[in-house]
């Protein structure tokens, strides 16, 4: 009788609760709060209807369903008469309480302890007697106009209402997270069975109750706040119903999901057993053990909370469950579940031997990598086991019952067939190379065969084009090796030969040049050592002729050594060296030099002669009417390039100028490039590395 009588009276409060709203001048959105307080309140009382036809919940649902009744009262607060409206304001928040209290209470209605006692009585004096306090000050017309008058008001004093509702919000946040605290320490002192139970209902209704209390903060803010605040905290709290339901479902479905275990008598498999155990008992913790150490497990006492139950199969012991004690307070879900398990069990123990046969030849064949194929003596795919299919023209299923002659190429079905053929008539191992183009990628394969039966054979077919492509690579690189060497070669013969054609030049200069000077110059000076005495005139005369030789033959030496090393270039740097190379030149030439700092000797040296090359095959050779002159440092490397608007077409490898260029900067681990084509002038650039 009682449940019934829950409904009908939460089905009038709903009603009532509707009218209320709808009949409202200030309600802002009575629909939506209509909705929303149906859907609470019927929640609640639903799961307290479920609790209360259970003899063990009976007091927990009475709780709830005080929860759905009171969720009501905050609908008052939208009532057009002051006596209602002062009842909503009051006790709007009483339904908090009542929640924090049922979460306490849960499983068995009664909060048992003295703290949950003095917790629950603190909640009930906060929602109250705060509230009621408050209520004596807050001419709640400051949230709407409309609002009726304040019946309880004293003196209004919207400030001290609005700290008292806050004080209140931070006292309801403190119990909810104490609340938490405690229910928290309870689910870790419970055994898993039993903490399978508590966790949903604790933690949703935790939560709700949480977000419900933070809710209250925003009430004291606006009439819309505290709405919005309040819906929140409902729809929140829903959380604990739906847990409850779910947990009561649950437990009721333990006694089906033995009688579904026990139709594991037809299942030839009894794979994941333990955990489907687990499910059909609560027990996470639960351990199915199997013989012989069921034995063991039988003979000893596992402590913890836990108890070893044997499993029998055709009255002989299989194996055994250790579990939750409270478990065996339900011997009928126990003796479902173990007669599915000794089922299982026994099944395994049949199977054990061809599961071991299989795993023996599945290790073989996994330990080959390789394509395997059966193939009959008139090529007839028969088998086909390929860990990576990307080496099969067709995928597996479409080769098995096909000719090798509709799958492969004319020529390489051939080759295979003969090779089979030679496999059967000698009764040993036949080898076979070919190359298949999948996916329009050549593929070189190796096939080693060997009879399986009187006409048909086993081939393992292993994918070379890996191999192969590391041996093109190798021998190209090995022909790229001796090119560089040949080249490295030719470098240094022709480094020979400048330096060879270097020396004698500077032997044919000094002979032809300064060398003759300075002997005609020592002939004069000893005739006039000779006429000093005689004709003082005459050998004045000698000695100014033997002056003006020597300072011709310093000359020719400056010129000479210039030629090899440019003094400029060690005393003032490449930029100044530059500037008198562009200063000579017989045409215009732009000069742009941006290195911050010197280079390197070695690296001046070959940007110079770079530079000084260029220029004179362009006054040579392009025809140009300018040059253009470009130093600069780029990451590391100094970047020297000369271009000319000349004939272009010039050739690098016609002369010995730009491949004795070539050879001093590739030296210094540099490059060398040459740009010419035929009308659009010619540009020699260079890269040497610097730092």
């Amino acid at each position: 009788m009682l449940a019934p009588a829950l409904l009908g009276a939460a089905l009038a409060a709903v009603g009532a609760a509707a009218y209320v709203l709808a009949v409202s001048r200030i309600a802002p959105h009575p629909l939506g709060q209509t909705l929303l307080s149906a859907l609470v309140c019927l929640s609640f009382v639903g799961a307290g209807v479920v609790a209360v036809r259970g003899r063990a919940y009976a007091r927990f649902g009475l709780l709830l369903a005080a929860v759905g009744f009171t969720s009501l009262l905050g609908v008052l607060h939208d009532a057009n008469g002051a006596v209602a409206y002062a009842i909503g304001v009051f006790s709007s928040n009483l339904v908090f309480a009542v929640l924090l209290h049922a979460l306490l209470a849960f499983p068995t209605g009664r909060l048992g302890t003295p703290l949950r006692r003095a917790l629950a009585a603190a909640a009930y004096l906060d929602v109250l007697a705060l509230q009621a306090v408050a209520v004596l000050f807050d001419p709640l017309t400051r949230y709407h106009s409309a609002h009726p008058r304040n019946l309880a008001l004293l003196d209004a004093r919207p400030g001290l209402a609005t700290g008292l509702l806050e004080l209140e919000a931070a006292i309801a946040i403190a119990l909810a997270l104490t609340v938490a605290v405690v229910l928290a320490r309870r689910v870790r002192g419970a055994t898993p069975a039993a903490r399978r139970q508590l966790v949903p209902v604790l933690w949703a209704g935790s939560g709700g109750l949480l977000i419900f209390a933070v809710g209250l903060a925003v009430v004291p803010l606006s009439s819309s706040a505290g709405l919005a605040g309040m819906g929140i905290g409902l729809l929140a709290a829903l959380a604990l119903p739906g847990a409850f339901a779910a947990v009561v479902l649950q437990g009721r479905s333990r006694a089906a999901v033995g009688e579904l275990l026990v139709e594991l008598r037809e299942q030839p498999e009894s794979s994941g057993l333990e955990d489907a155990v687990r499910r059909a008992l609560g027990d996470p913790s639960l351990e199915l053990v199997r013989r012989p150490a069921a034995d063991r497990a039988i003979a000893a006492d596992p402590g913890d909370g836990r108890v070893v139950t044997p499993i029998l199969h055709q009255g002989r012991p299989a194996g055994a469950l250790v579990h939750d004690r409270s478990l065996r307070l339900r011997p009928e879900l126990l003796d479902a579940v173990g007669a599915a398990a000794g089922i299982a069990l026994a099944n395994e123990a049949a199977l054990e031997t061809v599961r071991r046969f299989e795993a023996r030849n599945r290790a073989l064949l996994d330990a080959i990598p390789d394509l395997m194929f059966r193939i009959a003596r008139d090529g007839t795919y028969l088998d086909v086991t390929a860990h990576d299919t990307s080496g099969l023209v067709r995928p597996p299923e479409e080769l098995l019952g096909n000719n090798v002659r509709e799958v492969l190429p004319a020529d390489v079905a051939d080759a295979v067939l003969a090779c089979a053929e030679h496999a059967l008539d000698t009764a040993g191992m036949s080898t076979v190379e070919y190359e298949l183009t999948i996916g329009g990628v050549a593929r070189c394969f190796e096939s080693r065969m060997v009879p399986s039966g009187t006409d048909e054979v086993v081939t393992i077919v292993r994918d070379f084009t890996e191999r192969r492509r590391r041996e093109a690579e190798r021998r190209e690189l090995q022909d790229e090796l001796h090119a560089r060497l040949a080249e490295l070669q030719a470098s240094r013969a022709r480094i020979v030969e400048a330096g060879e054609a270097e020396r004698r030049r500077l032997e044919r200069n000094l002979h032809d040049g300064a060398q003759q000077r300075l002997v005609a110059l020592s002939l004069g000076l000893r005739l006039a050592a000779a006429k000093i005495d005689a004709a003082p005139a005459e050998a004045t005369e000698l000695i100014a002729h033997a002056a003006d030789e020597l300072a011709e033959a310093l000359t020719e030496l400056r010129e000479l050594a210039r030629g090899l090393h440019p003094a400029v270039l060690t005393e003032r740097g490449l930029q100044a060296a530059l500037e008198a190379l562009a200063a000579r030149a017989p045409l215009p030439v732009e000069l742009e030099v941006r290195l911050g700092e010197r280079l390197p000797a070695a690296a001046e040296a070959a940007a110079y002669y770079v530079v000084s090359e260029s220029l004179a095959n362009v006054v040579k050779h392009a025809r140009a009417g300018a040059a253009q002159v470009r130093v600069e440092r780029v990451d590391g490397h100094a970047r020297i390039e000369v271009s000319d608007d000349g004939v272009g077409g010039a050739d690098p490898g016609a002369g010995s100028g730009l491949s004795g260029l070539r050879d001093r900067v590739e030296t210094l681990d540099g490059a060398l490039e040459v740009a010419s084509s035929p009308g659009r002038g010619t540009r020699v650039r260079a890269e040497v590395p610097v730092d």
